[in-house]
């Protein structure tokens, strides 16, 4: 049913076709994607791609619309506001509408979700890679659309979401810098005020009080300090069940973190056959294969999960380490960092093995030094955490005012108007 006051229209309605050429004009070369829109060339593939002749490449000037006819049905549709006039592909469609149809509107109609189901309908070929979607048949679309006034009222209110997401992006980024660069300075220099006499180590310069020293002398000596996941034979993707005890692969491993979403899960029995591949508190698993650096402190509450044969157990003495303070040293610390590089080598699959890990020299303060280092990078943590969650909740609200704002199922109040 179309909502009281709005009005059936087909794109063709408002939207016309623009093929003019680029003919021996030098612009910027365009592109446009799923998620980013329209962007420069160089930025979605960090290389031009483009023909040396670009004579035939279609001109898009500021404000008008693209999208890529054999990519439609995936979202690939944008408008022009990078530049005030570059070229596309000659494959590409461009269009521009009538100033009786807000563009900001439009954009966030075309985005949302539910469209790629039409754009799959009027994508023709037998390849799906290959299904063109033709603008006569884009054109004829129909759809319900409010009067230009509610159009710009829509597009304001999405538009003030999308500026609380920007923020809270920038907000989160800005976080991650200042953290990177005060757990750096404490990971060699300490804590601020405590050291006055520095000296050279085969890592670089460290407070004076501290000890160079390998992993292993970090670790409960009735124990082995580094111990690699099972061989893959002993864990069988017909071992993984829909529930059960978790196992930590390489996906579930941030760089300092922990990511649950990666996880997979193994048996009762088959856990008690793996039992010596368990994790405990104050243990630092990390990734001795491919993405080499990802690690995570385990706490109480992933207590008795196992460990994947890509990983390796880090297993230290609580009087001598503390597993938070190890995980930032060996994702932010930059000696540990350099030797991890270096000997994980620059293969297309770089492994570090045990033996080389325990070789690692670190930069080590006493325990309480430690647990204050650790503490200040679980403070920006927590400050990422919150700001991430306030990110989830501000993009699932988005989400939800796409659907029922563009689709007139909640009205907005124009102009002195009571909202439906």
């Amino acid at each position: 049913m179309t909502p009281d006051g709005w009005r059936i229209r087909a794109i063709g309605d408002f939207a016309q076709q623009i093929s003019d050429r680029a003919g021996a004009e030098e612009l910027p070369i365009l592109s446009v994607s799923k998620d980013l829109g329209i962007v420069l060339q160089t930025e979605k593939f960090k290389r031009r791609i483009a023909s040396d002749d670009t004579s035939n490449y279609k001109r898009v000037r500021f404000d008008q619309f693209v999208y890529d006819p054999m990519l439609l049905w995936a979202g690939n549709v944008g408008r022009q506001r990078r530049v005030p006039e570059g070229l596309v592909s000659p494959a590409y469609t461009v269009f521009e509408i009538g100033a009786d149809v807000d563009p900001d509107f439009l954009l966030y109609f075309l985005k949302r979700p539910e469209m790629l189901y039409v754009y799959k309908g009027i994508s023709r070929g037998t390849n799906v890679r290959r299904q063109k979607a033709l603008f006569s048949d884009f054109a004829a679309l129909s759809f319900p659309f409010p009067s230009p006034a509610e159009q710009r009222k829509i597009a304001a209110i999405l538009s003030s979401v999308d500026d609380a997401i920007e923020a809270s992006q920038g907000v989160i980024a800005q976080i991650q810098v200042v953290k990177k660069a005060i757990m750096a300075d404490l990971l060699t220099k300490g804590l601020p005020g405590r050291h006055k006499k520095f000296k050279k180590t085969e890592v670089g310069e460290v407070p004076e009080e501290w000890e160079v020293c390998s992993i292993d002398s970090l670790g409960i000596e009735t124990e082995s300090t580094v111990r690699s996941g099972p061989f893959g034979s002993s864990m069988k993707t017909k071992d993984f069940a829909p529930t059960g005890v978790p196992v930590l692969t390489i996906q579930s491993l941030g760089h300092g973190e922990l990511l649950r979403e990666g996880l997979f899960y193994v048996g009762e029995e088959k856990a008690r056959e793996l039992a010596e591949y368990k994790v405990r508190p104050n243990d630092v698993v990390f990734s001795r294969v491919a993405d080499i650096g990802r690690c995570a402190a385990i706490s109480a509450d992933e207590a008795g999960w196992l460990i994947s044969p890509n990983l390796s157990r880090i297993r230290l003495n609580p009087k001598r380490a503390d597993a938070r303070f190890l995980m930032y040293l060996i994702t932010t610390g930059a000696s540990v960092l350099r030797q991890v590089k270096m000997v994980a080598g620059n293969a297309g699959r770089p492994v570090i093995s045990s033996s080389t890990l325990r070789e690692l020299r670190l930069p080590v303060p006493a325990l309480p030094e430690q647990h204050a280092i650790a503490a200040a990078g679980q403070e920006f943590e927590r400050r990422l955490s919150e700001e991430r969650e306030f990110l989830t909740q501000v993009q699932k609200a988005k989400s939800a005012l796409i659907f029922v704002l563009l689709t007139g199922e909640v009205r907005v109040r124009v102009d002195g108007e009571r909202a439906a």
